[in-house]
This record gives structure tokens, C-alpha cells and sequence, in this order.
């Protein structure tokens, strides 16, 4: 068994403590740089700043932010930390899948056969990654994406609820696109995909 310890208490954090607790990893507690909300019922170990001097006795880290920006910035302020994945017991991932460090993976989602799910990225519940597609570092899938076969979502991209990716498409990196969207050809620059368009300029990930 494996301790794991959290960084942030936000929304992401409560989501992640209750991933743990149906796995062979032990949450031992919380990291944040402000105080957690009234009544939050795990331990908070301390700042983010201690986070080196737990690192040791085989514990495990990963990043709990509620925004793409926000985790990319705590992972390069701390890049010697032993990141780990966290998969949610009610998740299935193909035998042959690749898995990296920091990656969370919601409840009920499926990563198939053959598919890479790139360090620091979430897999929002009920999401499901079709065989041989590839998910590039920090990006965000919010809940029952649907991504097909052979696509390659690249870095930094944020895909809201139940939106769909049709087979052996390639999604630019820093790409946004909106909730329920369909998507069926390639994006080759970084734009926004929304109400069935491309739109060639750069907009902030929406908060949901």
C-alpha cells in the first residue's frame, strides 16, 4: 500500500479522496496554500511548500486544481515529486492502455484498448477513450466525453460535458471545445470549437 498525498482542497481534492478509498493507495492527507472550507473532513498536512519533505517513504502526489493552468503551474513548482495516477475503482482501463503520472480518471470512465492518457490529465466520469487514441499531457475532459478510435487530442486541451470526437480526427493543442459539441474532422491551429464552428481566436477555458 502506497500513501497519497493530495495538493489543494478544493473541489478536485474531495473528488480524488473518494477515488482513493476503493483502491490499494491510502490518502494521507491534503496540501494547501489556503485553508480549506469549514467542515472539510480530511487531514491537511500543510502549504504546498512542504510537499518535498513528504516525499519520502515511497508516498505518492498528485495535483487536485479546478483549472488546466493551475495544475501545469503546481507540477513545475514541484517537479521532483513522485506523481502518481489516481483511477477510480469504477473506471476500466484496457490491460495494454498507458497510464501516466498525475492523471485522474473519474468514476464509470473507460480508457480502451491501446490508449495513452498523457501525464497530469483528468478523465472526467462516464468519459470514454476509444482504442489507440492518445491523450496528451494536461488536458481536461470534464464528464461523458466521448472521444473514438485512432484520435489524438493534443496538450493542453479542455473538452466540456458530453461532447464528441469522431474516430482518427487530430485536436490541435490548447484547443477549448464547449459542452456537447460533435466534432468530426481534424483541428490543425488552436481555436475554439463552439455551437458547431471554428472560431480563430484564442478564448479562456470556460469555468464549469
Amino acid at each position: 500500500m502506497r500513501e497519497m498525498v493530495v495538493l489543494g482542497t478544493g473541489p478536485a481534492g474531495r473528488v480524488i479522496a473518494d477515488a482513493l478509498r476503493g483502491t490499494e493507495d491510502a490518502l494521507a492527507g491534503f496540501l494547501s496554500a489556503d485553508p480549506p472550507s469549514d467542515g472539510w473532513p480530511y487531514p491537511v498536512l500543510g502549504t504546498p511548500e512542504d510537499a518535498p519533505g513528504l516525499s519520502g517513504d515511497g508516498r505518492g502526489f498528485i495535483v487536485a486544481a479546478d483549472s488546466l493552468r493551475e495544475r501545469e503551474t503546481v507540477v513545475r513548482a514541484f517537479p521532483e515529486l513522485c506523481y502518481q495516477a489516481v483511477i477510480h475503482p469504477a473506471a476500466y482501463v484496457a490491460a495494454d492502455a498507458v497510464v501516466e503520472p498525475g492523471v485522474y480518471i473519474g468514476a464509470g470512465a473507460i480508457v480502451g484498448a491501446g490508449a495513452l492518457i498523457g501525464a497530469h490529465t483528468v478523465i472526467g466520469e462516464g468519459s470514454i477513450i476509444g482504442a489507440l487514441s492518445r491523450i496528451e499531457p494536461y488536458c481536461e475532459l470534464l464528464a461523458r466525453v466521448n472521444i473514438g478510435r485512432e484520435v489524438m487530442v493534443k496538450d493542453h486541451t479542455f473538452i466540456g460535458h458530453s461532447a464528441t470526437l469522431k474516430d482518427k480526427i487530430t485536436i490541435a493543442a490548447g484547443t477549448v471545445i464547449q459542452t456537447g459539441e460533435i466534432v468530426v474532422k481534424d483541428m490543425v491551429m488552436k481555436m475554439v470549437y463552439k455551437r458547431g464552428a471554428w472560431i480563430y481566436k484564442e478564448n479562456e477555458v470556460p469555468k464549469e
